[in-house]
Parts: C-alpha cells; sequence; structure tokens
C-alpha cells in the first residue's frame, strides 16, 4: 500500500515507519504546521498538493486530526488515526464524523463514552503497540543486559505546571469543594468521578471565575474541560507523594524535566532520550513506577507498555486493562494505594528471581499481542475488511 505518514515530532513515528516499511508498504512522511487544528486554509492546500502525484491508499497519524480527516474526507482515503494522548480534546471535533475515519482508541473508557455518542464514523478499541524488535536487538533478550543499576525509577512529568496550579482566585468553599473530590478520587484507581462530582451548582460558580473556551461545534461542555484540569491537578499531587514516600525508604531516581526540587530525597536524573536511553532504563531499574495520569480511566497508558517492552519489572497503580491483558502478578504487578505500593517495592526488591520472572512474563506478553507489527495487521486487517 501507498501510505501518507502525518507526522508531527511524536516519540513513535521511527517505530511505526519502519514496521511499515518492513511489511512492504510505500510511506510519505509528511510534516505539515497549522496554525488552528479546525481550520487553516493554507494547511488544507498543502496536503492535497502533497496527494496530487501519489495515489494514496491510506493516510495515517497517531492521535486524531481534524484538518486531515477533513481532507482525507474530501478525497476519499481511510484516515486512520491511533490515539495515544489524553485528555483528547480533538476527537469531539465535528470532524470526527467524516466516515473514512478509522479511529483507534488505546482507553476502553473513552471509546465507550465516545461510542455512545453514535458517531457515523468507525471507532475501534485497540491497545499502544511496543517495538520489541528494535528493543531486543539494542538491549538483547529479557532479562540480559548489564544488570541491575536503579533500585527505584520513575521516568515521567510531575505535571506541576499544570493548570490548576495557575488558578489562585478561587472562593474558599469552591476550592475546598474540589480538594474534596480530588481526595476522594486519589483513593480510587479504575474509575473516575470527576466529572459527576462537578454538578451543576459548582459548575455555574466555575465559569463565574475560570474562563475556558470550549471550541465552537465541538461535542465537549465546559464540564468536561474543567474536569481534565482536575485530573492533571490529581496526577500531580500523585507522583509527587508517592514519589516522595518511595524516596524516604527506598533508593528512588526520578527520570523527567520537571522542577526536580518536588520531590524530597529523590535522585534526579533529568531528561533521557525515548529511543536510545528509555529502553535500557527500564531494563536496568528493579523496579519501574507507573502512576498513570488520571485521564486515562481504564487503558494502558503508553509508559506502562513501553517498560514491559523493554523487559522491565512493571509495578503500576491499577488499571483494569493492566489487569486484563497483562495479569496481576503474572506479567506485571498493580498496586492499590500508597501502602500497598510501598509493601510490594518492599517485597519485589528483595525477590529477585520472582521479579525477573515477571518482567520477562510481561516482555512475552507483550511481544506476542501488542508488537507493532501484530497491531498493525490487526489495524490494516479492519480497516480494509470493512
Amino acid at each position: 500500500m501507498k501510505i501518507l505518514y502525518y507526522y508531527w515530532n511524536e516519540v513513535a513515528a521511527d517505530d511505526m515507519i519502519s514496521t511499515l516499511l518492513t511489511q512492504g508498504h510505500q510511506v510519505n512522511k509528511v510534516e505539515l504546521s497549522f496554525s488552528n487544528y479546525d481550520s487553516d486554509p493554507v494547511f488544507e492546500q498543502s496536503l492535497k498538493e502533497e496527494m496530487i502525484e501519489v495515489t494514496y491508499d491510506l493516510i495515517f497519524s497517531f492521535d486524531f486530526f481534524p484538518l486531515v480527516s477533513k481532507v482525507a474526507n474530501e478525497a476519499e482515503i481511510p484516515y486512520v488515526s491511533w490515539v495515544y494522548d489524553m485528555p483528547h480534546t480533538t476527537l469531539f471535533s465535528p470532524q470526527l464524523r467524516n466516515p473514512m475515519n478509522h479511529v483507534f482508541i488505546f482507553d476502553y473508557a473513552l471509546y465507550t463514552e465516545l461510542e455512545a455518542k453514535g458517531y457515523p464514523c468507525n471507532l475501534y478499541h485497540l491497545p499502544l503497540p511496543v517495538n520489541t524488535t528494535r528493543i531486543t536487538k539494542l538491549l538483547g533478550e529479557p532479562p540480559l543486559y548489564s544488570g541491575d543499576t536503579f533500585d527505584v525509577s520513575f521516568v515521567g512529568s510531575l505535571y506541576e505546571k499544570c493548570l490548576y496550579n495557575k488558578i489562585n482566585y478561587l472562593p474558599e468553599y469552591i476550592k475546598g469543594y474540589l480538594e474534596g473530590v480530588m481526595a476522594a478520587q486519589r483513593s480510587l484507581y479504575g474509575c473516575n468521578i470527576v466529572k459527576d462530582a462537578l454538578n451543576d451548582n459548582i459548575i455555574g460558580e466555575l465559569m463565574k471565575h475560570v474562563n475556558l473556551g470550549v471550541p465552537a461545534g465541538y461535542d465537549i461542555t465546559y464540564k468536561d474541560l474543567f474536569a481534565d484540569i482536575v485530573n492533571a491537578k490529581i496526577t500531580s499531587t500523585d507522583r509527587i507523594e508517592l514519589l516522595t514516600k518511595s524516596a524516604k525508604t527506598y533508593n528512588t531516581t526520578l527520570f523527567s524535566g520537571s522542577d526536580s526540587g518536588l520531590v524530597q530525597g529523590v535522585k534526579f536524573a533529568g531528561t533521557i532520550d525515548y529511543i536510545k536511553e528509555m529502553p535500557a532504563v527500564f531494563r536496568t531499574s528493579k523496579i519501574n513506577l507507573n502512576i498513570t495520569l488520571r485521564s486515562i480511566v481504564s487503558g494502558i497508558p503508553l509508559r506502562a507498555m513501553d517498560i514491559c517492552g523493554a523487559g522491565g519489572f512493571l509495578l503500576s497503580n491499577y488499571q483494569p486493562e493492566l489487569a486484563e491483558f497483562l495479569d496481576n502478578g503474572v506479567g506485571c504487578v498493580l498496586f492499590d494505594n500508597e501502602e500497598d505500593m510501598l509493601s510490594k517495592i518492599e517485597y519485589y526488591l528483595s525477590h529477585d528471581k520472582e521479579r525477573k520472572e515477571i518482567a520477562c512474563n510481561g516482555f512475552e506478553k507483550v511481544r506476542q499481542n501488542f508488537s507493532y507489527e501484530v497491531l498493525v495487521n490487526r489495524i490494516f486487517d479492519i480497516v480494509f475488511r470493512n
């Protein structure tokens, strides 16, 4: 097939393109900037010009871009978008209704929400991929590599620059209510109560103090947007407090571009390269923590897939799809709360054989079920079967 790949500087591009080329497809990587997700005549014309000389069978992008969808629909070319970022506001764009769309969503809870709205486009649930072939060439078959370098590691942002932290002018009773909601959500994994807790009275008060522009024509509300803001704040609190607790007792390393002073006692190691450095960190960490962004209700975050795909041991907060696809205690280990996390860190740091067996099991489950080769073939089977 001839595939136009829309590139926006995402980390997964090289893995996806190399997989497509290996499978015998022709790929044209197109990088175009736009001024607005929904309206940019210059972008649309440039993308159309890319399609004049070549008759493409498919347009692909990671994440959903309304402008790409519009051009694909006019040209009657299937547009495959594989969503791996959340929250993902553009999924509520009017362009989602285009019949040439084939949208693959990694979070089953979001998939069911969109499915219930009755969009005429093609929606599917599909977990995210890992390039186990590339990683195995880099590191060898797990658990082989250079031994254990780190005890406990976390790779990711602390979200300290989230919008909620910039809102410092709310009335005390509103702040108190929101803090109660956040405290309640922090004790729950596998479900999200934030949106339901933002009742009409609270939303009415928030709208007096916080201006959030709801995109015109989008099937989304002020409540949806503010829930995303609250979920980011909860995630920030989760990560800072859980890492602080871990660092108090265990050697804990943070790989992040966030403020190094936010987590007391942690060893701060800065950012690392996704392709060249991250797999080795995962492989050589005895325990890799995953603390999921709260907007991801059921799905497996890309970071968790990356850990298992590198042959690393994954200790994650409970996510329904992690329990379903990787099997808690077999391919990964899940915790329910702070105390449970600390208990499992202590246990698995002192049980090397069991820890390595789980890491290898997780790798095999990912390689067999969630490698790029397997999931790309599944996408094409679905799109062209339909």
